[in-house]
């Protein structure tokens, strides 16, 4: 569960172009492409994120799949208290180490899902050949495609998110998720719940290239996701 800097590549006019186009092609070519895309967006997509922080001073956040804390630590800037969310236990022990200078974070090693329960988490393929940079690819999914889905590290706590929203009963100015995959199941219940009228942003990465059998989901999450007006929705997070 990544909070990898994100990568500000730069393209030229041609190649955003064919970005552009090519991301519309079927399978994993178009997949490619559209990985391509949100790259060219990356800069926008930060510059709206940091532009929420400075419209929400002063307001929870929360932080699904905080990984190791980078953006937990910028959102606590202007935050009066971040949420932040990491389920897998050896990356959750370094986010409390990363984040223990700071008193308006709380870590939370628990995952953010439609309901409460627990569940096997899994990591990358090649974890053990690199732990530190692969923890942002832990997942609840068996059936992402770059997991080793023959062995759970461990079962983890899943939280009822909607009810934690609600639990706050305080507005929240920024959600940030990044949760490989989950989101396929997180978003439903947000959306089919009143609790994102107290969400003034959220910004979301999608996992379309680690989940190809399920385009027609994310396709489906992505127009729910422009028909909001509150909150704004961003679905191009890195």
């Amino acid at each position: 569960m990544s909070d990898a800097v994100i990568p500000l590549r730069q393209y030229s006019a041609l190649r955003r172009l064919k970005f552009r186009l090519l991301q519309h092609l079927p399978g994993q070519r178009g997949l490619h492409y559209r990985r391509r895309m949100m790259e060219v967006n990356a800069p926008q997509t930060l510059a709206a994120f940091r532009a929420a922080q400075a419209r929400t001073k002063g307001k929870i956040a929360v932080d699904l799949g905080a990984n190791r804390g980078v953006f937990s630590r910028e959102i606590a800037a202007t935050a009066s208290h971040v949420h932040a969310f990491e389920p897998d236990p050896w990356t959750a022990a370094i986010l409390r180490e990363e984040l223990k200078d700071l008193g308006n974070v709380t870590v939370h090693e628990a995952a953010a899902g439609a309901a409460a329960g627990t569940l096997p988490i899994y990591r990358h393929r090649d974890y053990a050949d690199n732990p530190l940079g692969l923890s942002q690819s832990s997942t609840l999914r068996q059936d992402v495609s770059d997991v080793d889905s023959s062995v759970a590290v461990a079962e983890v706590a899943v939280i009822d998110f909607p009810a934690f929203l609600k639990s706050l009963d305080a507005p929240v100015g920024i959600l940030k998720i990044d949760i490989e995959g989950g989101e396929l199941d997180l978003l439903p219940a947000l959306f089919a719940s009143d609790v994102l009228e107290r969400v003034d942003y959220i910004f979301c990465e999608t996992h379309e290239t680690i989940l190809p059998e399920a385009q027609d989901q994310f396709a489906k999450l992505r127009q729910q996701a422009r028909r909001s007006r509150h909150p704004v929705i961003n679905m191009d997070w890195l």
